[in-house]
């Protein structure tokens, strides 16, 4: 029963991503993204502009502006494939009402009655601790991610096993957040967690594949919320 409840989830959700509303999020989210990155480039080309890496060896060699902006895309580019699931995560995370909302719009009219807004306060505080958590297992798993470079497709692994560990729990209360809280979030929360990691895991894959990375964590969110919906938890707020 549970998995076709989230084998249900994962293909509405897929469908989900090709209708104007989830559009207009992902776009929204790819803008916001870009433009963190964006932010990323400026302070890295500011900081190396006239930066002498050769003073570590006694030597002199400032950086022109040149020099700095082609080390500051590099940079960029380098710290882009570590952070690009935290801050998209957390962009997608913060955009928690919109897609919760988006999606029930579509699929489950009848739940308006029964959910009460998360607040834009609470929605970016979830952005920020999803993206933050992603941030920190990504770090902690680096050195084992480092050791596994030999076998080429290890770091891989084990980035989407992180990523996937990480956003799993904030994908359900993205979900259930609209319409339960305290005891009665963390029971569903707790009841649904291997389904949710499942989904968690799925999205943890699909973020290193370049190009479908950029919608993934839209896919995982939509799939939570017709996890809640078609499963127990929707019954139980009514």
């Amino acid at each position: 029963m549970r998995a076709a409840i989230l084998s249900s989830a994962l293909t509405l959700a897929l469908g989900d991503l090709g209708r104007r509303p989830m559009l207009a999020i992902l776009v929204r989210a790819i803008v916001w993204t870009l433009v963190i990155f964006a932010g990323l480039f400026v302070l890295l080309a500011w900081l190396l502009n006239g930066a002498d890496p050769c003073s570590l060896i006694g030597d002199e060699c400032p950086l022109d502006p040149w020099s700095g902006g082609f080390g500051a895309f590099f940079a960029t580019l380098l710290l882009g494939w570590f952070l690009f699931p935290g801050v998209a995560i957390g962009v997608l995370t913060g955009m928690s009402e919109r897609i919760t909302q988006a999606v029930e719009d579509i699929h489950y009219p009848q739940a308006a009655g029964h959910s009460a807004p998360l607040g834009w306060g609470r929605g970016i505080w979830l952005g920020i601790r999803s993206g933050g958590r992603v941030l920190l297992y990504n770090l902690v798993a680096l050195p084992i991610a480092l050791i596994l470079l030999i076998t080429g497709i290890g770091p891989f692994i084990i980035f989407a096993l992180v990523n996937g560990l990480a956003i799993a729990p904030d994908l359900g209360e993205l979900a259930a957040g609209r319409t339960l809280r305290g005891p009665d979030l963390r029971d569903w929360l707790r009841a649904n967690r291997w389904p949710l990691r499942l989904i968690g895991l799925t999205v943890g894959v699909l973020l290193i594949v370049p190009f479908v990375n950029l919608a993934a964590p839209l896919l995982g969110a939509a799939a939570a919320v017709h996890l809640y919906q078609r499963g127990s938890g929707a019954r139980r707020a009514a």
